[in-house]
């Protein structure tokens, strides 16, 4: 059992670099794929060959936990230090007319978000339009332009922005 294990940990090593063009650890990955290679060495019944039930337990494992980690919440804690020492915390630095967490992190998300973007204008519109929630066609309207043009703009920054985050 050892022995096919051992055998076929470059394959698992193979199946998991398929995945390192994501945002995820490399590491990890590669860790599941052993765990997934595993799990088929011990429930392997000889039905199929050994190549391909591998492959579909280590691709199991593999996006059970990409799946879990989507599922998992995006915030940033004000708690968290800042600097080397962990004296100085977001909440140390943070203006006092910022009371509310849930306004803290809406903000820290929106500038991240809106620094990605290069052109002023589109930054504008999808400022607009995700984080003051106006209608398209109401900025349209303002803008003097059709709305078409700004669900174009919308579409085109998207696209970017999931560009930037697959870096």
């Amino acid at each position: 059992m050892e022995d096919l294990f051992e055998k076929n940990i470059p394959y698992a090593l193979k199946i998991a670099h398929s995945y390192s063009n994501w945002i995820y650890e490399r590491e990890d990955i590669e860790q599941l794929a052993l765990i997934g290679l595993w799990q088929a060495v011990e429930t392997y019944d000889g039905v199929r060959t050994f190549s391909y039930y591998a492959r579909t337990c280590i691709v199991n494992s593999i996006n059970l936990y990409l799946k879990k980690l989507r599922k998992l919440p995006k915030t940033v804690s004000i708690h968290k230090p800042i600097t080397d020492d962990d004296k100085i915390t977001i909440e140390d630095v943070l203006p006092d007319e910022i009371n509310n967490i849930e306004e803290l992190e809406s903000n820290l998300f929106s500038n991240e978000i809106l620094s990605a973007i290069e052109n002023e204008r589109h930054r504008n519109v999808i400022k607009r339009l995700v984080i003051e929630k106006e209608k398209e066609a109401c900025i349209a309207r303002e803008l003097k332009v059709s709305r078409q043009r700004i669900s174009g703009i919308k579409v085109k920054c998207l696209k970017k922005l999931r560009e930037k985050v697959k870096l």
